[in-house]
């Protein structure tokens, strides 16, 4: 089955975002520490997604544009993500398959273990910390969830994290089985800190 600019449900294959640290709703006491407008990259997966379900292995490099924030010089950075691992979902649970790419998980479904995010800034200072993503319950859609737990960001006794949708489409080329590649794009991008 040749699969073009087909929207990926991402509750399956659990693929890794573009701006990974991204727009939600932050709790009233929460601070904003630094906004972005845009941003955009690849996932890949391994073994890649067939018609058999097996565990992927996500990781993803991306970039994030139009960032602004009091005290800071950032203007933008890039994304890396390693070892980003699906869980099996439904009922009964099963790893990713071609034909469960239609069928996301309920809304809030934790679908990944934990991966590792390193974020390089335009200001040359990094942020390390984990990824971990969710179910939208919509296709073409997760939530990404970064905690920082190290460079910049981080603050001891505080807790830093972002929150927000990535959307995911299959590039031409790609076929199911076996997929290997997604691309990723998120619209607004917002840290917060506790």
């Amino acid at each position: 089955m040749r699969l073009k600019r087909f929207t990926v449900a991402v509750a399956v294959t659990a693929l890794s975002g573009a701006g990974l640290i991204l727009a939600g709703t932050a709790p009233a006491f929460a601070s904003t520490l630094l906004t972005c407008t845009g941003g955009s990259g690849t996932s890949t997966f391994s073994p890649g997604i067939t018609n058999t379900p097996t565990q992927q292995t996500i990781s993803s490099t991306s970039t994030i544009t139009g960032c602004s924030g009091s005290g800071t010089t950032i203007t933008g950075g890039t994304v890396t993500v390693s070892n980003l691992k699906t869980l099996a979902t439904g009922t009964p649970p099963m790893q990713a398959t071609c034909g469960g790419l239609v069928k996301p998980s309920p809304k809030g479904t934790l679908i990944t273990t934990a991966g590792t995010a390193t974020t390089t800034w335009s200001d040359g200072t990094t942020s390390t910390g984990s990824i971990k993503l969710k179910s939208t319950g919509a296709i073409g859609t997760v939530t990404a969830i970064i905690k920082i737990t190290g460079g910049t960001f981080f603050a001891a006794g505080h807790t830093t994290k972002s929150k927000g949708v990535v959307s995911f489409s299959i590039p031409m080329g790609q076929t199911c089985p076996t997929l290997t590649m997604v691309n990723t794009t998120d619209a607004t991008t917002t840290i917060t800190q506790v």
